[in-house]
């Protein structure tokens, strides 16, 4: 089932260690991180989060020195097998939906997919 949620977003250094920084500090205090993704451009990292609790990870993450921002995003789960992702793809295309993102965490049988549009509400109504 698709629903809304909030993403914690920061921009970093692009320097080696960042990313046990960056964890680190949300382990300390036992949120777990659902889904993330991060990547580097130039100088600069680039880091996007779900948690399970995104205000005491965000107090830790300022505790460490990091600006963050939350963003609304959706979060749904599929069935981990092939084309599963290509068909909801197809879904949304067809409804002219603008995906400006997408990151997935799989484990298992699921897949915890993150999505970022321009219109959440309507998404939402498609992947019920």
């Amino acid at each position: 089932m698709a629903k809304i949620a909030q993403e914690i977003t920061l921009t970093t250094k692009n320097e080696i260690g960042t990313l046990a920084k960056v964890t680190g500090p949300i382990k300390e205090i036992g949120v777990n991180i659902k889904a993330w993704c991060a990547w580097a451009e130039g100088d600069k990292g680039q880091f996007r989060l779900v948690t399970d609790n995104n205000a005491r990870a965000i107090e830790a993450l300022k505790k460490a020195g990091f600006k963050t921002q939350e963003k609304e995003v959706i979060i749904t789960t599929l069935s981990n097998k092939v084309g599963t992702l290509a068909e909801g793809a197809v879904r949304l295309a067809e409804a002219g939906v603008d995906v400006e993102y997408c990151y997935a965490s799989a484990a298992g049988n699921e897949a915890l997919v993150v999505l970022a549009t321009k219109n959440n509400a309507k998404v939402i109504g498609l992947l019920r």
